[in-house]
């Protein structure tokens, strides 16, 4: 389980609402690259699937 993962479960624990960490994703696409963005995505879809 990495880091990714953690983050994003905690942040659905204490009520994030996924299309904030969507938009944080995408945001950080510009820094971090769209590689690692589209990493991020994978790991939100197995935390927190969109049909929740």
């Amino acid at each position: 389980m990495g880091a990714l993962h953690l983050h994003f479960a905690g942040a659905k624990n204490v009520g994030v609402d996924r299309t904030k960490l969507l938009g944080v994703i995408a945001h950080g696409a510009h820094y971090a690259g769209w590689p690692n963005a589209m990493a991020a995505l994978r790991v939100l879809n197995q935390v927190w699937p969109e049909e929740e």
